[in-house]
């Protein structure tokens, strides 16, 4: 299954051509790289957002996410000793989205953890996520486990490139969470 982009800056549906994605309504080229459409296009690094211009450590941090050395210490020390382990969650997530068969959103995928999960109970998955060093490290996964009824992109929650209404069902778990709007007073 071809994932149906749309512009996130205009919502038309966007054209494949020779290693991107275009908008012909607007003009918007985005440049897909390792099979990962990048519908952010600016340089995080320099972003106005201290929180945004810390993505490149996520990056770093995808290689030992799913490890022993992150993801149960990091999990047990923000939830406790008493919640359920990972996998417990994984598991009770996919239940709760209950959408078998259908078409799925992860947002904020990270490592692609419950993408992966959610891709055993549905047609297809797309999995969203701001850093392209968790996205590539999703696909590596979703290629080991010989997952193909997923897809990634680099997307900004706020700007996501799908149609609307085009999901049975959502996760957002585990999100590295903020706000980027200004405190009303």
């Amino acid at each position: 299954m071809e994932p149906d982009y749309v512009c996130p800056q205009c919502r038309s549906r966007l054209s494949s051509v020779t290693g991107s994605l275009l908008c012909e309504r607007c003009g918007s080229r985005y440049p897909v790289k390792n099979a990962i459409p990048d519908f952010v296009v600016e340089d995080l690094s320099v972003s106005t957002h201290p929180i945004l211009r810390s993505v490149s450590r996520i990056d770093r941090l995808a290689k030992i996410y799913e490890t022993q050395l992150w993801y149960p210490i990091v999990y047990h020390f923000y939830g406790g000793l008493f919640i359920p382990s990972v996998n417990e969650e994984v598991n009770m997530i996919t239940e709760m989205i209950d959408a078998s068969g259908g078409i799925g959103l992860d947002v904020a995928c990270g490592t692609g953890m419950f993408t992966r999960s959610m891709a055993k109970e549905m047609r297809f998955v797309h999995g969203a996520d701001i850093s392209m060093g968790m996205l590539l490290k999703a696909r590596e996964y979703t290629e080991k486990e010989r997952i193909t009824n997923v897809s990634f992109a680099l997307a900004a929650v706020e700007k996501l490139p799908f149609p609307d209404a085009a999901f049975d069902g959502l996760a957002c778990c585990g999100a590295f969470t903020c706000s980027l709007t200004p405190r009303m007073h």
